[in-house]
């Protein structure tokens, strides 16, 4: 009868070590499910618990597959515990189980009893420095083609949803900074000027006057425009005014340089010395030796509701709220220069001038990362003028011949991206309400470290919002704890 006993208790022995090893498994699916879903950071701990809980257990339900015969399972329990100073949040699952016995219950053990759990870590980042290069000209103050609201809204909407997340844990390892951009960036005012730029003041008319201001014009004449690289129509117009004679200016302003940059040029002086030498092209590609030669201040006149100068740029902090704060303040006015954005996003995350990154190796040692996010409603519809730093239209003609078509300004857009994967830079791209299969869509697909899976076309709100959720699902790191 004992050798009987003892080989049915090796049998029942089996059998509960199978079910615990298939119960281990799919708690460990639904502790990851769980791990990875997308929650609202602000909600509150009751509520992140029912989302987890339900989460864990439709994922847990649906994979098990155990006879009921073999085993009875007890309701799935999950504990979500919230983060605390550095330490991430975790999700708990657990559950327990009996096994009924076909030979040991002889021996007076009807069941054995099981409690298995398993503990994931929600998504945490490891130490990055993370750089978001984000496009605020004219044309995101209008809706996307699909309609919605202006995509403005809809990208800071996005941006917080990333930076909540990204920057959840409070660690001084996570840095973000931001860097808004039209066809000029605006570094701030900066006691002293750094030796890196030419902070040039102007001399603007500050009151005009006619020969005959009674003198009546003509009606407008309006006519099809380019504004920020997309077409209105009967938006701009011309008017002869020519019967009220010569236009005098009456004075002048003199309006300091405030923080704002262009291209790098060959201005030497203030006044400024206007010279075209072609050798400065060889530099709009790089950020090595800034000094020479140096980036030109632009003193621009502004209107009310047209600042051509963008919102400072925040160097890489780990203080989240500065970083909400500079989203919150971003505006929509300008044209559209990619390089820009793309050489200032590499500016910051650079160790030397004139901003002071980490070096990559220094962020390697720790397991860290540089990434740097570009986005864009548009394509390049300004290219730099070489005499002064400044920026104009594509097909004016104080452009040279080989920046006026746009297609030079093209090339260096992808020639950065290209210098800036080379130094060991992640990219992200992502296109919103640019048409697919365009020149410079394909430029900023290949753009990203990996078109496949760094690189997001966006044609509707809810597309922006799902690229930078899976944007930052790759910043983080899941893993199971326990």
């Amino acid at each position: 009868m004992l050798p009987v006993v003892i080989a049915g208790a090796a049998v029942d022995f089996a059998t509960a070590y199978y079910v615990r090893v298939s119960l281990q498994s799919t708690l460990d699916s639904a502790s990851l499910a769980a791990g990875r879903l997308d929650i609202n950071p602000t909600d509150s701990i009751t509520r992140k618990q029912q989302q987890l809980t339900a989460e864990a257990r439709n994922v847990f339900n649906a994979n098990l597959d155990l006879s009921p015969g073999l085993v009875t399972v007890q309701p799935l329990q999950v504990n979500y515990t919230p983060p605390v100073g550095t330490t991430p949040d975790t999700v708990t699952v657990s559950v327990e189980a009996s096994i009924p016995t076909n030979f040991l219950r002889i021996v007076g053990i009807p069941q054995f009893s099981l409690t298995v759990s398993s503990r994931s870590q929600r998504p945490q980042p490891g130490p990055i420095d993370l750089v978001l290069v984000l496009d605020t000209t004219t044309s995101m103050n209008d809706p996307p083609a699909t309609g919605g609201d202006r995509k403005l809204t809809t990208l800071k909407q996005a941006v917080n949803l990333l930076v909540n997340q990204v920057m959840a844990s409070g660690s001084a390892n996570i840095q973000v900074g931001v860097v808004p951009y039209t066809s000029y960036v605006t570094i701030g005012l900066r006691n002293p000027v750094p030796d890196w730029v030419i902070p040039v003041d102007r001399d603007w008319c500050s009151s005009y006057s006619y020969q005959f201001p009674d003198a009546p014009c003509g009606p407008r004449q309006y006519y099809d425009c380019l504004i920020d690289g997309v077409l209105r129509r009967n938006y701009c117009y011309t008017q002869d005014c020519s019967a009220r004679g010569r236009l005098t200016c009456n004075g002048t302003t003199r309006s300091p340089w405030g923080g704002c940059i262009g291209a790098r040029t060959v201005l030497t002086v203030n006044p400024p010395n206007f010279q075209y030498n072609t050798w400065t092209d060889a530099f709009l590609d790089k950020i090595s030796s800034p000094t020479n030669p140096k980036y030109s201040g632009q003193s621009l006149v502004s209107t009310a509701n047209n600042a051509l100068c963008p919102k400072p740029i925040l160097g890489l902090t780990a203080k989240k709220t500065d970083v909400l704060a500079s989203i919150a303040g971003l505006v929509a006015s300008g044209d559209t220069h990619i390089p820009n954005g793309l050489i200032w996003g590499w500016n910051l995350l650079a160790p030397g001038e004139p901003y002071a990154a980490r070096t990559i190796e220094q962020l390697r040692a720790i397991g860290g990362r540089k990434v740097l996010l570009l986005m864009t409603d548009g394509i390049n519809a300004n290219s730099p003028r070489m005499i002064d730093g400044a920026y104009l239209p594509n097909g004016n003609t104080s452009l040279t011949l080989p920046w006026r078509d746009g297609s030079k300004t093209n090339t260096l857009t992808a020639q950065i991206c290209n210098n800036i994967k080379a130094e060991g830079i992640d990219i992200f791209t992502v296109r919103f309400d640019v048409p697919e299969g365009t020149q410079i869509d394909n430029i900023l697909k290949g753009c990203a470290t990996d078109p496949t899976t760094m690189s997001f076309s966006a044609q509707r709100t809810e597309d922006l919002l799902n690229a930078f959720r899976k944007i930052s699902d790759a910043l983080n790191v899941l893993k199971l704890v326990q």
